[in-house]
């Protein structure tokens, strides 16, 4: 008799905090997860932050997070032997939690982003099972809004220059970035490369040491960079993802300089639309345009929407003029160099740099 009043007492309290459950265990359960920085350079590290809380009094024994996590974000381990409660199988990432009665639960993550691009995550899929598993699971969607935008590699600007001395010396040093002999910045402290004829003597015998006029940059300087996203003329997609790829980290290097240089830059592909809907800048200066940039690097996509040809036809026909422009390419045909004539004959100064599909290098030129 007592043992069937046990077994009766045991199975009115499973159906009873089945039903519990059922109707109260996913209320008042809120899940967000946020990147900490939101954005950061290929092979950087961001902090993954998963906060779950329990606003009700029903205590959330198994609480199940599943979501899908781009292979190019890599768990790593924060200590030697750490493991942690979560898996990552196949690109999903599983969390499962117990979480007590209005009590909040929070873990951190260090990832690391191997390859650029941005990665946006906007749903997860969260499982409820209650104590003694006498129901199955609930499983629900949420909605979340986790972002991180990872910017390409950025070629080191001078070891550019080393290997083109055409391309970065005399093309962006001597004629984009030229100074205005009328309009003076302010003065510093003297280099062995600076001629004579800069140094300001009154600012010298003031602080006891050689300083010279710095000028400032002449205010209508433009540059555009106009990358071809195809690495094959016949071929619309990842023919070659490493050369395209170095094309990326190249421009990045070359349109930063020119921004930290205060010249209005821009840059646009023959690539599809990017996840913002955008694949090329407008001409602008400043951190906030170089934001602007990096992130339109990190979006490109590695398929063309267009022959590069038609796409050179399409700059030539917006009425660019008196403005340099690097072409990053890695083939030339004859319809490409008939239209590189036309935006040339409309004043503009037209640099071609050639990616080498095998060697990682470039070749530069004026002709065609």
């Amino acid at each position: 008799m007592v043992a069937a009043y046990i077994a009766l007492t045991v199975a009115l309290v499973a159906i009873l905090q089945a039903f519990a459950y059922r109707f109260w265990g996913a209320k008042k359960l809120t899940y967000t997860r946020r990147y900490t920085p939101e954005t950061c350079f290929e092979g950087e590290t961001v902090v993954m932050t998963e906060t779950i809380s329990n606003a009700k009094l029903l205590p959330m024994p198994l609480v199940r997070v599943e979501s899908m996590l781009a292979p190019e974000l890599k768990y790593i381990a924060s200590r030697p032997g750490e493991r942690g409660k979560k898996e990552v199988v196949y690109g999903e990432h599983n969390s499962v939690f117990s979480i007590a009665p209005y009590s909040t639960v929070t873990r951190r993550y260090n990832m690391l982003c191997e390859k650029r691009g941005y990665y946006a995550l906007r749903a997860v899929n969260i499982t409820c099972q209650e104590i003694l598993g006498v129901r199955e699971a609930q499983t629900a969607e949420a909605d979340i809004n986790a972002v991180v935008t990872v910017y390409p590699r950025i070629a080191d600007f001078y070891e550019l220059a080393d290997l083109s001395k055409n391309l970065m010396g005399d093309v962006v040093v001597r004629r984009w970035i030229a100074e205005d002999p009328f309009m003076l910045r302010g003065v510093r402290e003297y280099t062995t490369s600076d001629p004579q004829s800069k140094i300001n003597w009154k600012a010298s015998a003031r602080t006891g040491s050689f300083m010279v006029n710095e000028n400032d940059y002449t205010a209508d300087i433009k540059l555009r960079v106009l990358l071809n996203v195809q690495a094959d003329r016949y071929y619309q997609t990842d023919v070659d993802p490493e050369c395209i790829e170095r094309g990326v980290s190249q421009a990045a290097g070359i349109l930063q300089y020119a921004l930290e240089h205060g010249i209005s830059s821009s840059f646009a592909s023959n690539s599809v639309d990017s996840p913002l809907g955008i694949n090329e800048t407008g001409f602008g200066t400043g951190k906030g345009h170089l934001g602007e940039v990096f992130t339109q690097l990190a979006c490109l996509k590695r398929q063309s929407k267009m022959e590069f040809r038609h796409f050179l036809e399409g700059e030539a026909a917006s009425g660019i003029n008196d403005c340099g422009i690097l072409i990053m390419t890695a083939y030339l045909d004859e319809g490409m160099e008939e239209v590189i004539e036309a935006l040339r004959m409309k004043g503009n100064l037209v640099e071609l740099c050639l990616l080498n599909r095998t060697s990682g290098t470039y070749t530069t030129g004026e002709g065609v």
